[in-house]
């Protein structure tokens, strides 16, 4: 067995890991490069935003931001993504770079990022594996989204930033596609997104992170993984969110509730109900902190993390 993302051999098997009360993966931890993994499924980002219920979130969202794009309601559109904090950390970042900016959103999945960043004047392009998750953008906001394989994507090269939400922990070969895109940028451009935390799972005792779990969250890393790994490339700045007391609570009650079997309440509530994971945890979370558990801890996906590619060394 080698590292899915840096292809050392230096792999510990943590056993099964029961995600859904009828889906169970194999964990690995690297201690090469920090990460924790589990095999991916190619397919199953397309079959998420063809159900009905898994990514039903998504489907709200983009059916609120057509409305407020269509409107022309820019600021209330920025105001609505922003409430997600790893929305708002992308869109403030993406703010600071003033003029109008070339932009490549990486996972867009219905395309309300990208029509936020469209809707203020910038030139976005977005992308996504899931073809089902393209066609409603496009609906919804225009000819602005792609398959991977499209290529207005490298034609659109140098970008002055690129940009995903959690993207990077639902991918095969983070290093490579992290490469791949700091080369796509302009030399000074940014590479802006937020990254799973795999120090939550230390903190916890828990063998994976509370919010999202695979299929479609398949690696965790550390927050120093960054500034490690693409030194040469691009100067990195690293921020760690903490999560909210009430999201801490209900997560500090999760080795807890795992050994006793309700991994269906904490991990698979999302397979049966059609609300943001912190709705669901605000309501543990109440659990929590009767009992004292709402000490601070980071956000599972609180890694934030700006990559600006260095300078082409002088001829």
């Amino acid at each position: 067995m080698v590292c899915r993302i840096c292809s050392s051999s230096d792999v510990v098997p943590l056993g099964q890991f029961r995600a859904y009360p009828d889906y169970t993966v194999a964990l690995f931890d690297c201690t090469a490069c920090g990460c924790r993994f589990t095999p991916r499924d190619p397919d199953v980002y397309e079959r998420l935003h063809r159900s009905a219920s898994s990514y039903a979130f998504h489907k709200a969202l983009q059916d609120k931001a057509a409305a407020l794009f269509a409107a022309r309601r820019t600021a209330e559109l920025t105001a609505t993504l922003s409430r997600v904090p790893k929305n708002r950390f992308v869109l403030s970042e993406i703010a600071a770079l003033g003029a109008p900016a070339r932009l490549l959103e990486v996972g867009c999945s219905r395309g309300y990022l990208t029509a936020c960043l469209l809707s203020s004047g910038h030139d976005v392009l977005g992308v996504d594996v899931s073809r089902t998750a393209i066609d409603a953008a496009r609906k919804s906001f225009g000819d602005h989204f792609v398959l991977p394989d499209d290529p207005r994507i490298a034609a659109g090269a140098p970008y002055d930033a690129i940009y995903h939400v959690g993207t990077i922990g639902c991918v095969d070969d983070p290093i490579g596609l992290t490469n791949q895109w700091l080369s796509m940028l302009r030399p000074g451009g940014l590479l802006v997104f937020n990254a799973p935390n795999r120090q939550v799972c230390d903190l916890l005792g828990s063998k994976w992170v509370f919010g999202t779990v695979p299929p479609d969250l398949v690696t965790l890393f550390t927050p120093d993984f960054w500034k490690t790994r693409f030194a040469d490339q691009a100067d990195a700045e690293v921020s760690v969110l903490q999560a909210p007391a009430a999201y801490a609570a209900a997560c500090h009650l999760v080795p807890w509730l795992m050994d006793r079997q309700f991994v269906g309440l904490l991990s698979g509530w999302r397979r049966w109900v059609d609300q943001p994971r912190l709705k669901a945890a605000a309501v543990i979370g109440r659990i929590g902190a009767a009992l004292g558990l709402d000490r601070p801890q980071p956000d599972d996906f609180g890694i934030h993390v700006l990559l600006r590619r260095k300078h082409e060394p002088a001829a």
